[in-house]
């Protein structure tokens, strides 16, 4: 859980941060469009994680406990 934490810092905080101070590159459009995929990659991750997360921990138990009763 934690890594996931450490990757939205990196995302949001650390990684603009350095760009700035970085030499611009003769196609920087380049790097903007690999930024924003990356933001993609990291909040479907996320959102994977806890969708994941939430079916183990609310559905399937019950989903568990009805066929163990067949």
């Amino acid at each position: 859980m934690g890594c996931r934490w450490v990757s939205f810092l990196n995302m949001y905080y650390i990684a603009p941060r350095l760009k700035a101070k970085a030499c611009a590159p003769e196609n920087s459009a380049a790097g903007d469009d690999t930024s924003q995929i990356s933001k993609a990659v990291l909040w479907r991750s996320a959102a994977t994680i806890y969708v994941i997360g939430f079916f183990v921990a609310y559905a399937l138990g019950p989903i568990l406990t009805k066929l163990d009763r067949n």
